[in-house]
């Protein structure tokens, strides 16, 4: 561990308000150490508002850009953003252990008291689609390759996060509010585009193909990802061949989830392995035949009921170097749904993509697993399924805890490495415990929100859940007190 750093805390302020420079200095001035420096940044430059002794600021100029000095650790802060008593010296001890922290927030509820906001755990998929360190956050600048800051890009803290973190070998999240943001503003569109350019040249750095777009409101953003190039993919499909009416018409389920996948993907490679109970009826089976010719791979299964089983078995049909578990009751809705939702696995920390389902009225399914307390749960399930951006964590790409294997998409390699779905589970929480196994090798699982589909979960399963399920899965996995990656 590392002596206390010095600080150098920036104060981003593009117009250089004075009067909110002045109350950020205010609430940081009196746990400043003798050798800290607290700079505001505008789009003008860098000014000296308070000194190495913590007295009154100077006002002298710094120029532009800067590159505070090794071991010098760097703390950023909104104008206007209130630090509490003890941010200083909390984030000044963290820094000592590690090379990248951030912390919660309160903000104003309605009635203008301060309710904490708690933010996710290191999350940098979610980092891409929205700069969730905003706040108050730090760093320790690298003995080597320091990094240089200039306030006259409008996205520089934007930028300087995805650099920082980028090259970091840890992020660490302080689970505490240390910061009071009274007015939490948007970008503008020069500095909204800004963020958009930062987010390419960091694709770039990272070698990640893809085109980084604006968001569907201010400030947020998207990673169009290059599906190409992961080989082979195979879909295997658990099925008994049901029918029912979905959208007021009547469906065969598994073959018109066939169709929806084939009108939205560009991708050639395919195969469908379907694992089908022997009382599906032979009228299903020959229109998949029809509909998918030589890319159908028909096994059957023969064993009593197990959802785990059945996956495996299709996994061992399959021959794909990713392998999508698809549902039979899921219809893609958006285009380019398949390719959107594997993509992310070019990124070899990835070890599980997972999409966004909704059910026919338009409420969410899934949108990610959160494990708090004994049971998993679909956290907003039964909510609006907003896309526009007015619920942030329905707009973005983010790491999650776990995902439903109502559709996710697996490398073969990390399918084989944890053993696939467990057996001993073969109704309920299979999709949880594949997920906790697949986290505790140390992949990231990717909530994938442009992979959009229907899932007519109620057509096809009975959602009874034993209790010896919800012991077993405790037995394997402990019960947490909060899921790391919700921040709810």
């Amino acid at each position: 561990m590392i002596p206390h750093p010095a600080l150098t805390v920036l104060i981003a302020s593009p117009a250089d308000d004075r009067t909110a420079i002045a109350a950020t200095v205010e609430a940081l001035v009196p746990r400043l150490g003798p050798d800290d420096l607290v700079l505001a940044a505008s789009a003008r430059g860098f000014r000296v508002v308070a000194g190495s002794t913590g007295g009154p600021a100077d006002g002298s100029e710094t120029g532009r850009p800067i590159t505070p000095e090794p071991g010098r650790a760097v703390v950023l802060v909104n104008a206007g953003d209130l630090p509490e008593p003890d941010a200083v010296p909390r984030l000044r001890e963290g820094l000592r252990a590690h090379p990248v922290v951030y912390a919660d927030e309160r903000l104003p509820d309605r009635a203008g008291l301060r309710q904490f906001a708690r933010k996710p755990d290191w999350s940098p998929e979610r980092l891409r689609g929205v700069d969730y360190l905003d706040g108050i956050w730090g760093f320790l600048q690298p003995e080597t390759a320091g990094h240089a800051i200039d306030p006259s890009d409008p996205a520089w803290a934007y930028d300087l996060a995805l650099r920082v973190t980028e090259s970091a070998p840890a992020v660490e999240h302080l689970d505490e509010p240390l910061v009071y943001r009274p007015v939490v503003t948007v970008p503008d569109p020069e500095a909204w585009n800004a963020r958009r350019a930062a987010l390419q040249r960091h694709l770039d750095r990272l070698g990640i193909r893809g085109e980084a777009q604006l968001g569907p409101a201010p400030g947020l953003l998207r990673t169009v990802r290059d599906a190409e190039g992961l080989g082979t993919v195979s879909i295997v499909i658990p099925t008994r061949g049901t029918a029912g009416t979905v959208h007021g018409r009547e469906s065969v389920l598994v073959v018109d989830a066939v169709r929806s996948v084939l009108r939205t993907t560009r991708l050639t490679e395919l195969e469908f392995v379907v694992v089908f109970d022997t009382s599906t009826p032979q009228a299903v089976l020959d229109e998949l035949r029809e509909v998918l010719a030589e890319r159908l791979t028909l096994v059957e299964f023969t064993e009593p009921f197990n959802f785990s089983r059945k996956c495996n078995v299709g996994f061992l049909a399959s021959r794909g170097e990713v392998v999508v578990m698809l549902n039979d009751d899921i219809e893609v809705t958006a285009p380019s749904f398949l390719d959107d939702l594997i993509a992310p696995l070019h990124q070899s920390d990835v070890g599980m993509t997972g999409a966004f389902l909704v059910f026919e009225d338009e409420t969410i399914q899934h949108a990610g697993h959160w494990y708090s307390g004994r049971s998993p749960r679909h956290p907003m399930i039964g909510e609006p399924a907003v896309t526009d951006g007015s619920v942030v964590d329905l707009a973005i790409d983010r790491e999650v805890s776990g995902l439903t294997a109502a559709c996710v998409a697996v490398r073969r390699e990390v399918y084989g490495e944890v053993g696939g779905f467990s057996e001993e589970l073969p109704g309920n929480y299979n999709d949880a415990d594949f997920s906790r196994k697949i986290g505790a090798r140390g992949y990231r699982l990717v909530w994938v929100h442009s992979a959009k589909a229907y899932h007519f979960e109620s057509k096809t399963r009975d959602g009874s859940v034993h209790e010896w399920e919800r012991e077993l899965l405790v037995r394997r996995w402990g019960s947490a007190l909060r899921d790391p990656l919700w921040p709810l």
